[in-house]
């Protein structure tokens, strides 16, 4: 675990008024292992017929589902299906039909087993990890232990360096912070031989307490 406290300028505020209200801001992070993959992958077809490219991408669409489907642990959906028209010189020339294929799995090897055989007839969109929700909440739920932890201490540090007998809370809230972003592999186009080389990394999750104690 990856801890760190975080105190800047302008981090802490002293109010020259009575009660002497005390602001500052301190914050807790871990880096989690991402455990989930998302993988987008688009199937596409263009015909003299809106007809005709709608046949084709549905037929290697349902090919794409029922591979995805026979892999233990990937859950597999479409989304985003549309077809439109493909103008020249102001007239159309042609039709060109787009859907794309969703897949989840907390399994690194099986999804990218199942995108590599995919890739022979769709064209791989992205291919991103991230923490999950069950994870996510379980690093923020001790997070914001630490936090608090932190919060308590820096007060009582507060109130011994300016000689007050006591400090009271007068305002707090809880952030979750920023998190580095998913990580993601560039997209590769439609054919690109065998499965995609991938280690999941890790994602930082922050969670920060903002407060403002009075000093007696």
């Amino acid at each position: 675990m990856l801890a760190a406290l975080q105190l800047v300028a302008g981090d802490i505020a002293v109010a020259e008024e009575a009660g002497h209200r005390v602001s500052f801001r301190v914050s807790r992070a871990q880096d989690v292992d991402n455990d989930r993959v998302d993988a987008v992958l688009a199937a596409s077809a263009e015909t003299p017929r809106a007809s005709d490219a709608a046949a084709e991408v549905n037929r290697v669409m349902q090919w794409a589902l029922e591979r995805a489907r026979r892999e233990k642990g990937v859950s597999a959906r479409t989304t985003g299906y549309r077809t439109f028209p493909v103008h020249e010189d102001g007239q159309i020339r042609r039709w060109r039909a787009h859907q794309e294929l969703r897949l989840e799995s907390g399994d690194v090897e099986a999804i990218t087993a199942v995108v590599g055989e995919l890739q022979a007839r769709l064209a791989l969109q992205s291919f991103s990890f991230r923490v999950s929700d069950a994870a996510r909440r379980q690093a923020e739920a001790e997070l914001i232990d630490q936090a608090l932890a932190a919060f308590r201490s820096r007060a009582e540090q507060v109130q011994r360096g300016l000689d007050a007998k006591a400090w009271a809370l007068d305002e707090l809230s809880i952030d979750p912070g920023m998190r580095r972003p998913p990580l993601r592999m560039q997209a590769l186009g439609k054919g690109a031989q065998g499965a995609p080389a991938v280690e999941a990394g890790t994602s930082r999750i922050e969670v920060g307490v903002q407060a403002t104690i009075v000093l007696e």
